[in-house]
């Protein structure tokens, strides 16, 4: 394992994160966080001395350790092995006035690793630990703020270091990997998270809950299953800078804009490209493939284009967006392709979201909005997912081979059409490959008398839709549908509204006579 980092790099360390804080009202344009360089030595399991575990319930029983439980001279608990078999806490420590230190232990005991409730602030330092196998946690503190946790290595626990109720805490140079969770703060605000290694695991690699105002800096966040770092709800005014992603992203609770608006978010890779995070833009074409993760909160008129954002959380996620247009961008084998929640008028052109653990395309209160030639492929759930979203028009798209429902419509969701769609063995448990829960939602052309192609159809009469809405496409497709083969021109950054509601415009109509025309000369006359 590592050595002990020296007062001197510690304090250095304390100086940074005071110094974020300070920084937390100004605007962010660029920090850049060096790794913190410490010497490392291998703990040598024969030099421990083997140990049954250890239970401190009082300040008297610290007195079989060295130390005088002072600032100057905490107590010491070093150098064992703590092995069992038994479900217990390795090192067990609460209620206790005492300053003390572990450090250097090896413990496998089942339950928790290091136990510590009910600390007088600031009164605990573990360091250099290796903790692994526990059902509970590698480090567990409750009750116990301004605690310094570093150079502990936790691996194969369900959570590597979780803190509850333990403001304050100082996180540096852990490596927490093959848990359920590597690190986890549950109301434990205005700590400092610095320069961890948290990968490999099952869930989020970094977990703030209810922990308003913490610093997120320089961590190393590989091949979590789900999240690299994940903001829930009441985690107010996060700083997440200068943090590396790989096969997994970042996820960002908010319940409305003026939250979001607390967060500093700068200078993060997402499988060595940059992680956007966007708020209030306007007017904006992000057509440069330079991102490996987007999330847009409160944008309007924008177009994103070109992008590959695939192997992390969700590719693209818009909050509070109007009238954006998202074309030719491939969203591949994350949690979700694109999710798109309280947003207006959105055309959704030409991508291609495949292999998604769960769904391709999901909208979340969100009218009004075009679905044009699109691939959802070989999604977990369903290929496009509709909840509480009214007024979409979803046509000329594929939708194949996913586990549940080419197309699912959730209740509340009302007045859609789909059209000229290609459903191909989605769903191949079920009865039907789509899915209406909601009210008056059209599965054909009105007009043209055209509805979808699906692969199970029997060849007569309509193609009946599962849910409790009872819909019917009544003009199946005997052959699948062609899909255009028109190429999108980026449009180029205006504030003129109306040429840019125009130049759309044009472009749908564009696709629609193409693909309509081919269409007609492939299906059979009604």
């Amino acid at each position: 394992m590592r050595k002990l980092i020296t007062k001197s790099k510690l304090s250095i360390c304390v100086i940074l994160c005071i110094s974020v804080l300070i920084i937390r009202t100004s605007v962010i344009s660029a920090i850049i966080v060096n790794s913190v360089t410490y010497s490392s030595t291998q703990l040598s399991y024969s030099s421990l001395t083997p140990h049954d575990a250890i239970s401190i319930t009082s300040d008297s029983d610290f007195e079989v350790f060295p130390g005088l439980g002072t600032a100057e001279e905490p107590y010491i608990i070093e150098g064992y092995n703590i092995t069992t078999t038994y479900v217990t806490s390795g090192i067990l420590i609460t209620d206790t006035t005492k300053f003390f230190i572990i450090r250097d232990c090896f413990l496998d005991t089942r339950g928790n690793g290091i136990y510590i409730e009910n600390v007088t602030d600031g009164k605990a330092k573990i360091m250099n630990n290796i903790c692994l196998n526990h059902w509970g946690n590698g480090i567990y503190l409750f009750l116990s703020s301004n605690a310094i946790i570093t150079n502990n290595t936790c691996t194969h626990n369900n959570i590597g270091i979780y803190l509850e109720q333990s403001s304050n805490a100082t996180l540096l140079n852990n490596v927490c990997s093959n848990n359920n969770y590597g690190i986890w703060l549950s109301s434990s605000s205005d700590s400092t998270i610095i320069n961890n290694a948290c990968s490999i695991n099952n869930v989020d690699g970094i977990l703030l809950y209810s922990s308003s105002n913490t610093n997120v800096i320089n961590n190393t966040c590989l091949d979590n299953n789900i999240y690299g770092i994940r903001i829930s709800r009441y985690s107010f005014g996060a700083i997440v800078i200068n943090n590396t992603f790989h096969n997994n992203g970042y996820y960002i609770f908010g319940t409305n804009i003026e939250e979001f608006l607390t967060y500093s978010i700068e200078n993060n890779l997402v499988n060595d490209k940059k992680l956007g995070f966007y708020i209030n833009l306007f007017n904006i074409n992000l057509s440069e493939p330079i991102y490996g993760q987007l999330i847009l909160i409160n944008c309007t008129e924008l177009i994103v284009s070109n992008q590959e954002l695939s192997n992390i959380v969700d590719g693209l996620t818009l909050r509070w967006c109007n009238k954006t247009t998202l074309i030719n961008n491939t969203c591949n084998n994350n949690f979700c392709g694109i999710y798109l929640r309280d947003s207006l008028s959105t055309t959704i052109f030409n991508n291609t979201c495949s292999f998604n653990d769960k769904s391709g395309i999901t909208l979340w209160f969100c009218s009004n909005s075009t679905f044009i030639n699109n691939t959802c492929n070989f999604n977990g759930y369903n290929g496009i997912n509709l909840y509480y979203s009214n007024s979409c028009l979803i046509t000329y798209n594929l939708l194949q081979e996913n586990e549940e429902y080419g197309i699912f419509i959730s209740d509340m969701s009302h007045d859609n059409t789909i059209h000229n769609n290609n459903f191909v063995e989605n769903y191949p448990k079920g009865s039907s490959q789509a899915y209406d829960d909601g009210t008056n939602n059209i599965w054909f052309d009105v007009e043209a008398k055209k509805g979808n192609f699906w692969s199970d159809w029997s060849g007569f009469g309509s193609y009946s839709i599962d849910g409790s809405a009872g819909s019917k496409d009544l003009y199946p497709l005997e052959e699948d549908v062609e899909h255009t083969t028109t190429e999108y021109t980026s449009v180029e950054s205006t504030t003129d509204e109306n040429q840019l509601d125009f130049t759309l415009t044009l472009l749908i109509i564009a696709v629609l006579l193409i693909t309509g025309r081919i269409s007609r000369k492939r299906t059979r006359k009604q």
